[in-house]
């Protein structure tokens, strides 16, 4: 008990000494992230305590030999029955703290030149040595010009995330990104300095003042469609021993223009897959300011589900056509994708869940890429394996064959079926995607529902428009609406037949054509439909 005699004598005899102020669960945690000891306060509520001051002081005398001195603190702000927590910095080297244990005898005084009182501490808890909880936030924006990388600290490793001068025992050698392989090395001096506090903190990285190595690997993940595998890869030396710490990067951003997709969606049958998209005029308008020389535009289609994946695109001529709103993309029209394509395809029919789908716009001048717009696509349920659009003298209809799928079921959960709307929308490819002649009608969805009608008595002036649709220049769009969710189909195909008998428009999402007309059979449309997505390829080309 030598301690306390210690303590004792420190004490002023003139002080009036007050006892059982606080319970025997009073601990003190040691925390050593932060080198600091916290002393946590458990109060009895004895109001004759309860005579402390706002401004006190805090002894804390440890039973070890690496803390020979008493370590004081003063304490602004104290209540008795209120003040949890009194925080003791640690002094000695982390080296030096390494041999310390928790198994140790201390005492507690709390004081003022009239008041005291004493705590006996029988328990010590301690924070281990952890940097898993270094950082709040680490994100990585890119663009062009620079790269910035974001950094948020937690504030309870500034004692590790220090440099070789402060601390030769324990210090950090190296910080570099990882992403999607390529590593990227950060200013270490600029990173230190932003693990000194606890706000966020911007480094950046000027792709002019790198070498041609890093310029390509940060050009090429300004084009990436997406990211899987990113990190902060941080190098420190730990007395001797070289560790390897690694953070997940929250977010990385690409530059683009907000607002520059006003939409953007995904649909989807046995072969092919397509996209609806509109830009802002006000949006394209401001990129095209910024560049002054580009000769061609790329779109690409990008499907992602798990390790899989199917990248589509497609190159034009400048100048950007921003009346280009519409791809039709198959998976058998003879591409080196096809296979990975209908693979593709059909995991997603499968689990349409797990599926992501991206879309970028990239502009190049010859072979340098300049710039790039991208969003990620809106995809719509796959509920029909076949369908037709017919158009008649008095009505318009549409002809499906519904797939058995969960992701339908709001639209055929029962034979007897649900209220929901049907929509058919005939669009210019060159229009705004909600632009155009739209039925609208309300049906009961079912199980056996195949066939979605509207008389022309309904529709009016609408009815004729339909009849004088053109190939090649618009595009039907049915849509089915019920229980809060929408469901979409797109047609590439129009073919006329004649009007005495009957029209068939033939969806492009079908393999299989399911109404027939009397003049026309079903091998010879099929063929003509490839006749025409033949044509319509060396029209682009």
């Amino acid at each position: 008990m030598i301690l306390l005699s210690i303590c004792l004598n420190y004490d002023d005899p003139n002080r009036n000494v007050l006892t059982n102020c606080y319970t025997q669960n009073t601990d003190i945690e040691l925390d050593r992230n932060r080198m600091m000891f916290i002393l946590h306060l458990k109060s009895t509520n004895n109001n004759l305590c309860n005579v402390f001051p706002l401004g006190i002081g805090a002894n804390l005398t440890l039973g070890s030999s690496l803390f020979p001195h008493i370590i004081t603190v003063n304490v602004d702000n104290f209540n008795y029955k209120t003040t949890a927590e009194i925080y003791f910095p640690i002094t000695i080297s982390a080296a030096d703290l390494d041999l310390f244990t928790t198994e140790q005898f201390a005492v507690i005084q709390l004081y003022t030149y009239a008041e005291i009182t004493e705590i006996e501490i029988l328990q010590f808890s301690e924070t281990m040595s952890n940097l898993e909880n270094c950082f709040e936030q680490l994100d990585v924006f890119l663009n062009e010009q620079y790269l910035i990388f974001s950094v948020t600290p937690s504030g309870v490793c500034s004692e590790q995330m220090v440099g070789i001068a402060t601390n030769a025992d324990s210090y950090i050698k190296q910080v570099y990104l990882n992403i999607e392989g390529a590593q990227i090395e950060i200013d270490l001096a600029a990173f230190i300095a932003a693990n000194t506090g606890s706000t966020k903190v911007d480094i950046r990285l000027d792709i002019s003042s790198v070498g041609d190595d890093l310029n390509l690997i940060l050009i090429d993940l300004m084009q990436q469609p997406y990211f899987t595998s990113t990190s902060v890869e941080v190098i420190s030396n730990q007395g001797g021993q070289e560790a390897q710490l690694s953070y997940p990067l929250e977010n990385i951003v690409i530059d683009s223009i907000s607002g520059f997709f006003e939409s953007a969606q995904v649909m989807m049958d046995f072969e092919s897959f397509y996209l609806l998209f509109d830009t802002s005029s006000a949006k394209v308008a401001q990129l095209l300011a910024t560049l002054t020389t580009y000769t061609h535009v790329s779109y690409r289609f990008v499907g992602q589900s798990g390790i899989h994946q199917v990248v589509i695109q497609e190159t034009r001529n400048a100048p950007f056509d921003e009346t280009f709103r519409f791809m039709d993309l198959p998976c058998t029209d003879g591409n080196l994708y096809d296979a990975d394509c209908t693979a593709f395809s059909e995991l997603t029919k499968s689990n349409s869940s797990g599926s992501q789908f991206y879309f970028d716009i990239r502009f190049f001048n010859k072979k340098e890429f300049l710039t790039i717009q991208k969003t990620k696509l809106t995809q719509q349920p796959f509920c029909f394996s076949s369908g037709a659009f017919q158009i008649k003298k008095d009505s318009v209809c549409v002809h499906t064959v519904n797939v058995n799928s969960s992701a339908c079921a709001q639209f055929f959960e029962t034979v007897s079926g649900v209220e929901g709307t049907v929509s058919v929308q005939i669009m210019n490819v060159s229009g705004k995607v909600n632009d155009g002649i739209i039925f609208n009608k309300s049906q009961v969805l079912s199980q056996n529902q195949t066939s979605f009608c509207i008389q022309c008595t309904d529709l009016g002036t609408n009815c004729s428009k339909a009849m004088n649709v053109q190939q090649n220049e618009q595009v039907v769009k049915l849509t089915l609406h019920a229980n809060g969710v929408n469901v979409s189909f797109i047609a590439d195909m129009i073919v006329k037949a004649n009007y005495s008998v009957m029209t068939i428009v033939t969806l492009s999402i079908s393999v299989t054509i399911v109404v027939v007309s009397s003049v026309i059979s079903i091998l010879h449309l099929v063929h003509t439909h490839k006749m025409i997505k033949t044509l319509k390829k060396r029209k682009t080309k």
